[in-house]
């Protein structure tokens, strides 16, 4: 017989996984909160590309009451459990936050009559639901950025209404000519107050606006922590204060920077006079105390007085019979910006963006701001642009 055959030795064999790998499998990604986000990555991030100290705060805002639904009592007092964490925010934790800011604070009802009390609604707007969803929105793609989550949740906004027509009046010429016509029936600022006769305060102040579409306090400033123009903001020079232009104005040049963009844009706006605005600061500096007035000394001095203002405003208005067309509406002071961006729009293509500012931080507008010079477009157009008929009989005046 022949040799038996060879079984081969059993061997145990035994499983040595990868470490690495097994601990990956075993961790559990890590939950972190909304609050956690917002500190660590969002708000230094805003601070430091110069976000306004208004929208962190308004975002640290919606962040508490987002915190507090989540851990408020529910109906049955009992707290509300599955605050969502990030990672594990879905659509629907979002749809309930949503519903929750629809309620009426009086009625806890989504749609009801009840009226304002002490000025304030019970119900949130629209627009105001889309600001606080769009804070939480924003720390989720925060967090997205940061390779925190691997998929954001998604919600629409609410549809808005549209735009008040109210907000996109301007005045016509003719309403112009009757405030300047009416402006000498005006008591208030005095002219002891101002050292300026109060009649030629209110005229040079109306013939800026529709020149320049300022910003109400960037020239009339009732709120102290404002910087409205000053004598230093005005050049009488014929050679454009822009060091980055060689082109040359006879009547000078008007350059500030608007309060604002002064921490997005701090950049100044360089603007020629025109033959009604040099006229406007030839007024002025001969009213002026001294000659020529001080370079510090604000170009139209006005005492810290809101209400004052805003009634003198009102009563100048209905001197003049001077009201818009839409039924209820009223004219403020910030519609004259508009009227000054509407007409220079009409005149010339763009030239409402280089006067006012006017536009988006993208596109065709910020190219223009950011790489070419402007002052060419403003000496053709600006100058010859049409302006109220009163304001030649300011001119002879």
């Amino acid at each position: 017989m022949g040799p038996e055959p060879r079984r081969d030795t059993p061997q145990l064999k035994l499983y040595n996984p990868d470490p690495q790998r097994s601990q990956a499998r075993k961790r559990k990604p890590k939950r972190y909160t909304f609050r956690h986000v917002w500190e660590t990555h969002l708000k230094p991030s805003l601070i430091a590309s110069r976000c306004t100290a208004k929208h962190v705060r308004e975002i640290e805002l919606h962040l508490e009451v987002w915190e507090a639904f989540w851990l408020a009592p529910t109906a049955d007092k009992k707290v509300r459990t599955g605050y969502p964490h990030l990672p594990g925010t879905k659509r629907e934790h979002l749809e309930k936050f949503q519903q929750f800011l629809q309620l009426c604070a009086q009625c806890n009802q989504t749609n009801c009559e009840c009226k304002k009390t002490n000025g304030q609604p019970f119900r949130r707007s629209v627009r105001t639901i889309n600001k606080y969803l769009g804070s939480m929105r924003a720390i989720m793609c925060s967090a997205d950025k940061h390779q925190l989550i691997k998929r954001r949740p998604k919600l629409e906004r609410l549809p808005e209404t549209a735009v008040d027509p109210g907000r996109k009046l301007y005045f016509r010429d003719e309403q112009l000519d009757a405030l300047m016509l009416s402006a000498p029936s005006l008591t208030w600022p005095p002219q002891s107050t101002t050292g300026i006769p109060t009649a030629l305060w209110w005229q040079s102040a109306l013939v800026l606006y529709r020149t320049y579409g300022f910003r109400t306090q960037d020239l009339l400033a009732y709120e102290r922590d404002k910087t409205p123009l000053r004598w230093s903001n005005i050049s009488l020079a014929t050679e454009s204060p822009n060091p980055s232009s060689e082109e040359q104005n006879a009547f000078g040049w008007l350059h500030y920077v608007p309060h604002k963009t002064k921490r997005m844009k701090p950049s100044p706006l360089y603007l020629p006079l025109t033959r009604f605005t040099r006229a406007v600061i030839d007024r002025l500096a001969a009213a002026s105390h001294t000659t020529p007035p001080a370079s510090d000394a604000l170009l139209l001095p006005l005492p810290h007085a809101q209400e004052s203002f805003l009634g003198e405003w009102y009563r100048w208005l209905a001197l003049a019979h001077v009201r818009p067309k839409v039924p209820g509406a009223q004219f403020h002071t910030y519609h004259l910006r508009k009227t000054c961006a509407t007409y220079l729009s009409r005149h010339e293509r763009g030239l409402a963006t280089a006067v006012c500012r006017w536009g988006s931080d993208s596109g065709e507008a910020k190219v223009g701001t950011d790489h070419y010079i402007s002052d060419d477009l403003l000496l053709r157009r600006l100058l010859d642009a049409p302006m109220p008929k009163s304001f030649d009989d300011f001119l002879m005046g």
